[in-house]
């Protein structure tokens, strides 16, 4: 059986944007195509690992409780995803990581690069189109971020022209690497499934 091995800042119940939603279809999706699917979320206070309709959830939360920055916040769950990674991919064969949105990146890239696992980015918007100070050094930092670990993913997904634009232009990414989908619709997963298999 295939593994998968999603990362992401949001999922049922917690909802801010989009991603959760997201998130879930991916999770549900891939399930129906016979992955064994392990979700690894951000949860300050519901930390335990559970199995949801057929679904490994494992919600973690910050050492800290208290953050002055993104950044801090960022760097914790980054330790956190890492090692609760290490512990689902030592326990099953994981044959791909899927994360969402930037807060994610680094930790799917850790885990990539040193199990060989090929890695997929989700990615809605950039930070140049989020932020309302582009210019702000937070923003350029998260920019930074971006650009840097979004070069290193297998394949990166999107659903709209104005980011891949962004990714393509400013972030000077190869624009054969991404992809513009409906992000809720089966045929990108099915479309995520023959990138992977080329």
């Amino acid at each position: 059986m295939r593994s998968v091995l999603i990362i992401s800042e949001e999922y049922p119940p917690k909802e801010i944007g989009k991603t959760s939603s997201i998130t879930k279809f991916f999770s549900s999706e891939l399930l129906k195509r016979g992955f064994l699917v392990s979700v690894l979320t951000h949860d300050e206070f519901n930390v335990r690992t559970s199995v949801e309709k057929s679904i490994r959830v494992t919600r973690i939360r910050s050492p800290v409780r208290t953050f002055y920055s993104i950044f801090a916040l960022e760097t914790y769950l980054t330790t956190q995803y890492v090692r609760e990674g290490v512990n689902i991919i030592a326990g099953e064969k994981v044959d791909l990581i899927i994360s969402f949105e930037w807060i994610s990146f680094l930790s799917a890239y850790m885990l990539s690069s040193k199990f060989s696992i090929p890695w997929v980015a989700i990615i809605q918007t950039s930070e140049r189109e989020r932020s309302n100070n582009s210019f702000s050094l937070l923003s350029i930092s998260i920019a930074n971020i971006e650009r840097n670990l979004l070069k290193k993913a297998d394949i990166i997904l999107t659903n709209n022209l104005r980011t891949y634009k962004t990714l393509t232009n400013e972030y000077s990414i190869d624009s054969r690497k991404i992809a513009v989908v409906d992000l809720e619709a089966e045929y990108c997963i099915s479309f995520l499934l023959s990138m992977i298999t080329k």
